[in-house]
């Protein structure tokens, strides 16, 4: 399919046109390839590289509906962090971005893109405003408490966990959760998969349509899970997040956070599966090795 032809299907698919999506682009689209994992759902979102007349090279995303893509483009020119991947330009679901060229980080992360990481984390979860408004608060955390019981649960009658495995995690997360915890801006997907490293050497942080307010503890627990760090490796990374945010009350409540992201993961993951999709084994498998790990750590 020619590029232009491919812009038509594009909008075809999306249900509209993007005349400011066309206009940033400025120029013919001569090449493009679906860059997608096989695990996405292609009728909800789809991601293209694509290459025009002029030798450009641009990521086209189209995301799922519940995104707020304008959003998301003021809050990262907020930050205006030179490792995150620009973007470029937002039209409804779809987000036109900078392509950035160089090699998926490796796993296990090296101690620069570790600290890297945690710098860039620390600096997001301590962005003040966006749009001229205060993007902080304090947010009682009941719906966490409830939430991460019915998680277990529904763990549990999937055959994953034991029932003494749950009542272990229950007792630790509800021993250990606070009463509030700090909001501000997240992101829910900086892994090595989303963390490049450029053709200069430079760490680079991509796809951020999980750009949020949310909880900032669960977000920098969830973020060590993904990551699949070791215990040397997580004080690395929150060495570098410490400089940017005090981890005292971080720490005095992890074990309630380390449950509650690690069940919230997995009972989507078991939820896909209920439905008949089968999403990333590593989206599966880690969390559950996470639980475990933290099951053996309250027994001991």
């Amino acid at each position: 399919m020619a590029g232009e032809d491919f812009l038509e299907a594009f909008e075809a698919r999306v249900g509209h046109a993007l005349p400011a999506i066309r206009k940033t682009i400025g120029e013919p689209v001569v090449t493009h390839a679906s860059i997608s994992t096989p695990y996405s759902d292609p009728g909800r979102r789809d991601t293209f590289r694509i290459e025009t007349v002029g030798g450009r090279r641009l990521k086209l995303r189209w995301v799922d509906e519940h995104i707020d893509t304008a959003w998301v483009t003021r809050a990262l020119a907020a930050l205006d962090d030179p490792r995150t991947a620009r973007i470029l330009c937002c039209e409804g679901r779809v987000l036109l971005e900078e392509w950035i060229d160089g090699t998926e980080a490796p796993f296990p992360p090296t101690p620069e893109i570790l600290t890297q990481a945690g710098d860039f984390l620390g600096r997001l979860h301590t962005l003040a405003t966006v749009d001229g408004l205060a993007v902080g608060e304090v947010r009682k955390v009941r719906r966490y408490r409830s939430r991460v019981v019915r998680d277990l649960q529904v763990i549990v009658d999937a055959g994953h966990l034991t029932r003494s495995e749950k009542r272990t995690l229950r007792a630790g997360a509800l021993a250990t959760a606070p009463q509030r915890a700090r909001a501000g801006v997240i992101h829910d997907d900086v892994r090595s998969k989303n963390t490049v490293i450029d053709v200069r050497g430079h760490v680079r942080f991509i796809d951020h349509e999980t750009v949020r307010r949310s909880v900032l503890d669960l977000n920098v627990h969830q973020t060590c899970m993904a990551w699949r760090l070791s215990s040397e490796s997580e004080q690395r990374f929150l060495a570098a997040y410490g400089t940017h945010r005090n981890l005292g009350e971080l720490a005095s409540h992890a074990y309630f956070w380390r449950v509650v992201g690690a069940a919230r993961s997995l009972r989507h993951q078991v939820e896909l599966r209920a439905r008949g999709r089968t999403g990333d084994p590593e989206y599966f498998d880690t969390p559950l090795a996470w639980l475990r790990r933290l099951c053996e750590e309250r027994a001991r």
